[in-house]
């Protein structure tokens, strides 16, 4: 994680630079993204406020932070598990690939994992559970939060393998 000689400004300034470097289109309400990730770090609790973000934005924060998580951390899972993974994920009757084009979070998402792709790439969407873009998911090498019991329901459902990275 950043250490303490690191800022939501440095943060904001790394995602900037790496889109620019890359001939990346800004991305909309990024500042605004960043500090109410920042503000939700329990460091930080209490110590900042949280933007207001219009309606839309916030049904993807969430997964806005597992991407600003993913960006900071750079540790990936290995290929052939993400491989694996993304086999089961590509079969799931939760995987929301629409073929359309890909929206600002999706983007956000596909570069923090810079050039790794895996064979079911172009079958991968967004996860209609978690509403994670799927083709970085499969790639986290980390736990997630204990779901919600119809999340939990829906992944017991498929055998899901992120059952297998819940936080204890």
């Amino acid at each position: 994680m950043y250490g303490p000689e690191q800022s939501k400004k440095t943060l904001l300034d790394r995602i900037q630079l790496f889109r620019q470097q890359n001939n990346l289109p800004e991305l909309e309400y990024l500042d605004d993204t960043v500090e109410n990730y920042w503000c939700g770090l329990p460091e930080n609790i209490g110590r900042c406020e949280p933007k207001t973000l219009p309606l839309g934005i916030l049904g993807t924060l969430k997964g806005a932070i597992v991407v600003l998580k993913n960006y900071m951390y750079k540790s990936f899972a290995p290929q052939e598990v993400a491989e694996k993974r993304a086999k089961q994920c590509a079969s799931c009757k939760y995987n929301i690939n629409t073929n359309e084009q890909r929206g600002w979070l999706e983007l956000v998402a596909l570069n923090s994992i810079g050039s790794k792709r895996t064979a079911q790439f172009d079958r991968l969407g967004k996860c209609a559970v978690c509403s994670c873009v799927l083709n970085m998911k499969v790639f986290y090498d980390g736990k997630i939060e204990k779901p919600t019991p119809d999340q939990m329901e829906k992944y017991e459902s498929v055998q899901c393998w992120q059952l297998n990275i819940i936080e204890k």
